[in-house]
C-alpha cells in the first residue's frame, strides 16, 4: 500500500513538474495564426507577430513578445496602430489561481502608437469586435461600446498592475481634418494601476516639440460620467523650475475638457526657458519666478485666467485665450501690476 502511495505521489509530482516547465520547452511560435486570430475577434484588427513568442510559467508566469504589429482603422494614415520592438509581461500565479489578474511587470521596448482622429470623426482606439452576423445590427448612430463603471465595475478590483515600463517610446496625435500632427518622441514612463478604473501613477521623462521635459502625474479613479481628477507635475532636466497642474477632465470618451489650478516656480526663469528652448538664455530674466492662473480648455479652445506672473519683485497679471479651430489664435491681455526696473537696469549694464 504504501508504495503504491508513494508512486501516486511520485507521479503527480511528475505530472505538475511537466505541467510548470512544459511551457518553457514549448514552441510558442507555432500559436502565432491562432492568437491573431483571437485578436483580430476581440477587435476587429489584425495582430502581426513577425518575432518571437515565448510563454513560461517558472518562476512566474510570463510572456514576450517581440516585432509586434497591430493594424489601424480603416482610413487612417499610418498602417499601424501601435508597433513594438518587444513586449514582456509576467503575472502573479497565486493571484491568477484565485481568480485574480495580478500583472506585476509589463515591459514595452520602443513602443511607436498612432493616435488618430478620422475624418469621419470617429478615434482610432475605437475598437470593432468581429460580429457573428447573428444579429444585423440597428440604423442609426451606435452608442460607445465602453462604459465606465458598468460591465468593467465587476472585475476592476480584481485586476493590478504593479509595474508598466516603456523605453524609448513614441506618440503620434493626428487630426486629419485640422491638418493637426503632435509627436511624442523619447518616452521613458514607470506606471502602475491598482485598478482598471484607477488609481493611477506615472513618473518618467518625455520629448514634446523638440523639448525634454520630465513627468510626475497622479490619476485618480473614474468617477461619475468619466470625469478623470488628476495631478501633473512637470520639470525640465537642469533645472529646479516646477509647474503643477491639479484638476480634472470630463467627458473623457466624447468631447473631453479641463480644469485645473496652475502654480509654478523656480530660482531662475532664464535657466527654464533656455532649457526647454535650447536658445541663449535672456539675461533679464535671470531671476527668480513664479506663476498661478487657473485654466479650461477643450479640443475648440484653451482659456487662462487670473493669470499671475511674479518675476523678482515685478508682477504681471492677466488673462490668454487661445482658439484652436480653424488654426490658432491668440487673444492675450496682460497689465504690469508692479516693476522692479531696477533689477532689470542693474542685469543690463552688467550683460
Amino acid at each position: 500500500m504504501k508504495k503504491a502511495a508513494y508512486g501516486l505521489l511520485g507521479l503527480i509530482v511528475v505530472l505538475v513538474a511537466v505541467a510548470l516547465i512544459g511551457p518553457s520547452v514549448i514552441n510558442w511560435n507555432g500559436y502565432k495564426a491562432e492568437i491573431s486570430a483571437e485578436v483580430e475577434k476581440a477587435t476587429g484588427r489584425t495582430l502581426d507577430i513577425a518575432g518571437d513568442l515565448e510563454f513560461a510559467i517558472l518562476p512566474a508566469p510570463r510572456l514576450r513578445i517581440s516585432d509586434a504589429r497591430l493594424s489601424n482603422a480603416p482610413g487612417a494614415v499610418a498602417p499601424h496602430m501601435v508597433a513594438l520592438q518587444e513586449l514582456r509581461v509576467s503575472v502573479g500565479l497565486l493571484a491568477l489561481l484565485q481568480g485574480d489578474i495580478e500583472i506585476g511587470k509589463i515591459a514595452l521596448i520602443a513602443p511607436v502608437i498612432e493616435l488618430e482622429k478620422l475624418p469621419n470623426g470617429q478615434m482610432n482606439w475605437l475598437f470593432a469586435p468581429e460580429s457573428d452576423g447573428s444579429a444585423a445590427p440597428a440604423a442609426g448612430p451606435r452608442p460607445s461600446t465602453v462604459t465606465p463603471g458598468a460591465g468593467q465595475a465587476k472585475n476592476a478590483s480584481a485586476f493590478r498592475l504593479d509595474a508598466l515600463t516603456i523605453e524609448n517610446g513614441t506618440i503620434v496625435y493626428r487630426d486629419t481634418a485640422s491638418g493637426t500632427i503632435e509627436r511624442i518622441r523619447n518616452l521613458t514612463a514607470d506606471i502602475s494601476a491598482g485598478s482598471f478604473t484607477g488609481p493611477f501613477a506615472f513618473k518618467g521623462g518625455l520629448t514634446v516639440r523638440d523639448t525634454p521635459l520630465t513627468v510626475k502625474a497622479d490619476v485618480r479613479r473614474f468617477v461619475e460620467k468619466g470625469a478623470l481628477p488628476f495631478h501633473v507635475t512637470l520639470g525640465a532636466p537642469g533645472s529646479t523650475a516646477e509647474i503643477n497642474l491639479s484638476g480634472t477632465v470630463t467627458d473623457v470618451e466624447t468631447k473631453p475638457s479641463i480644469s485645473a489650478k496652475l502654480d509654478g516656480k523656480g530660482d531662475n526663469l532664464a535657466g527654464l526657458l533656455a532649457s526647454l528652448t535650447r536658445s541663449a538664455p535672456l539675461a533679464q530674466l535671470g531671476q527668480s519666478f513664479a506663476v498661478s492662473a487657473t485654466m479650461a480648455g477643450s479640443e475648440k479652445a484653451v482659456a487662462v485666467n487670473d493669470l499671475v506672473l511674479q518675476l523678482g519683485k515685478s508682477t504681471a497679471t492677466g488673462n490668454i485665450r487661445v482658439a484652436l479651430e480653424n488654426g490658432i489664435r491668440a487673444d492675450v491681455a496682460v497689465r504690469m501690476a508692479s516693476l522692479d526696473a531696477d533689477a532689470f537696469l542693474a542685469v543690463s549694464e552688467t550683460s
